[in-house]
């Protein structure tokens, strides 16, 4: 129904690899369209990752609802299905896409001119060289779910 009944709204940056990023109109999901490769490298992931879902209900990981295959005018278009964890209700004052890596990591002077532009993980050292300051239970409760989502 989230996907079917209304249009998608796609969202206005493509990922470095040039994939096309939609949402459903309920905001309920995002579509991502993906590389044969990619779509491999999911496949073989999905018995860890499902284990991981299931034993560790604070995941950050996005949660993978399903991935398919369309044939559109003799092209195979790859989409992943996922749930949203940025609803477009809640306002943004500041966004960043941090990947772990610096290399190539800041945001163009093109993005930086958007009313609220994607910060990468240069910008962040730079805007917030102390980091994020969360309550110790918070910290512990975060750090323990990013080490599980690692594994």
């Amino acid at each position: 129904y989230s996907l079917c009944n209304d249009g998608l709204i796609e969202l206005s940056n493509p990922g470095a690899s040039g994939s096309l990023f939609y949402v459903s109109s309920d905001d309920e999901f995002i579509i991502k369209t993906v590389q044969h490769k990619e779509a491999e490298f999911l496949q073989k992931l999905l018995p860890g990752y499902f284990m991981n879902i299931n034993q560790n209900k604070r995941t950050l990981l996005p949660k993978f609802y399903g991935l398919y295959c369309v044939q559109a005018g003799g092209k195979n278009i790859r989409i992943v299905v996922m749930n949203n964890l940025l609803p477009r209700i809640i306002p943004m004052h500041l966004k960043y896409d941090l990947k772990g890596s610096t290399y190539k990591r800041r945001a163009s002077p093109k993005e930086r001119e958007k009313a609220v532009p994607i910060h990468k993980d240069l910008d962040f050292i730079q805007d917030l060289p102390d980091g994020l300051l969360l309550e110790a239970d918070n910290f512990n409760a975060m750090c323990k779910t990013i080490q599980r989502d690692c594994l």
